[in-house]
């Protein structure tokens, strides 16, 4: 018998043959979506995105506030959400954590601009809301899935998008990227969106605490006698940082590659990145306004000037960003306010307008970013007529 025994293949029998074929085939098919995702801006396959679900297990981790002002019934950090009546203006804010705020409701980037074009709208509208559909690390597909299923069945008059400088400047979705579960399968994502009406992402699992049922009337009832302030919203000196200074910078030396005109990979993400403000536009259809949301080292000369140190400056275009997304706008007519300069000139006028080694807006750079955005639409947008102005 010798070794012959090694040469001999077992036969497969047609039912395991045909699973092979198969499996190879729906192995090539991912591998071509693949391609073709990596290369092209779709929504074809996201089903959904992990931003809602890690939000979700987020608020369920804080007990459903934060800083001491609950989380709407509709997950969401802002009063109740409530349809529109005749002569209302409603505004659809949707952004990242920096929508969030990470400060308190009253001193929240949306609850500024929502008082300001309050002001400017008197007598106009009959009632003026900003509906905050901010989720944090959300990115160009999460915005385009918010429009869409979220701020779509309130019928927003104006929409405003937050994009910021860096992060979602990166379309690709990193968990979709994993192909070490089924579910992230871009065929997977693919049948379940043609099959499967869109239910927001549930947390995997759930904190054992009970909503308020009387949560819609608390928040209304708090903003009419806010919570004292915390003693470090107003004197940033007094403010614990909120990470240590070597994950900080390090954080900031990953987010310069942003900056760099000749890194091809980030060519590739500008091109992706602008198809997707393409789709978005389709997928709203209401008057807009794009808001550039600068990153800290773009804001803060001696973060910069701290980065710069052993590192070659001509290498990078610290505001490339705006740069290249104004001459976007420019060239389609987007509607666009850079918050870059306002909130520079406030940093080295008033001081910080960052939280202490963190990159979200402390209370000042929320009220900067909220009026500047509030001036800006209440400067282009005609209430009721429903068209925009030219831009200044």
């Amino acid at each position: 018998m010798g070794t012959a025994w090694l040469t001999r293949h077992p036969r497969l029998s047609r039912p395991e043959q045909a699973l092979g074929w198969t499996l190879g085939l729906l192995l090539i098919v991912e591998a071509a979506c693949t391609v073709v995702d990596a290369n092209h801006f779709t929504m074809a396959f996201v089903y959904t995105t992990e931003d809602q679900r890690e939000f979700a297990m987020y608020r369920e981790a804080l007990r459903g506030e934060m800083f001491g002002y609950p989380f709407n019934s509709q997950g969401y950090y802002d009063k109740e959400f409530r349809p529109a009546q005749p002569g209302d203006c409603v505004v659809a804010w949707i952004a990242d954590s920096f929508g969030v705020g990470v400060v308190p409701y009253p001193w929240n980037v949306a609850t500024v601009a929502e008082d300001r074009l309050r002001e400017a709208w008197q007598g106009t509208c009959n009632n003026t809301e900003v509906l905050n559909f901010s989720v944090p690390q959300m990115g160009m597909k999460g915005y385009v899935q918010v429009a869409e299923h979220e701020a779509a069945p309130y019928k927003p008059d104006f929409t405003v998008l937050c994009v910021y400088t860096c992060n979602d400047i990166t379309v690709s979705d990193s968990t979709i990227r994993n192909h070490g579960y089924v579910q992230n399968w871009r065929l997977t994502q693919f049948f379940l969106r043609q099959f499967r009406p869109y239910v927001r992402p549930a947390p995997f699992f759930s904190l054992p605490f009970t909503r308020d049922p009387a949560l819609p009337q608390r928040i209304d009832d708090m903003l009419d006698a806010p919570l004292p302030a915390p003693e470090h919203l107003f004197d940033p000196a007094k403010e614990k940082p909120t990470f240590s200074e070597e994950v900080h910078h390090a954080r900031l030396v990953h987010r310069l590659r942003y900056l760099e005109p000749e890194k091809p990979s980030m060519r590739t993400q500008y091109r992706l990145f602008f198809q997707a403000l393409d789709h978005f536009r389709e997928v709203v259809g209401t008057p807009m306004l794009l808001v550039i949301e600068p990153d800290e080292l773009q804001v803060d000369d001696a973060v910069w000037d701290s980065l710069m140190q052993g590192r070659n400056p001509a290498r990078y275009v610290r505001d490339l960003p705006q740069q290249r997304i104004l001459e976007y706008c420019r060239n389609t007519g987007l509607p666009v306010v850079d918050l870059l300069p306002v909130l520079r000139e406030a940093q080295r006028t008033h001081g910080r307008v960052y939280h202490r080694q963190d990159t979200h807006w402390n209370a000042l750079g929320n009220r900067v970013a909220g009026e500047e955005v509030a001036r800006a639409i209440a400067a282009q947008y005609v209430p009721g007529a429903g068209k925009m102005l030219p831009q200044p």
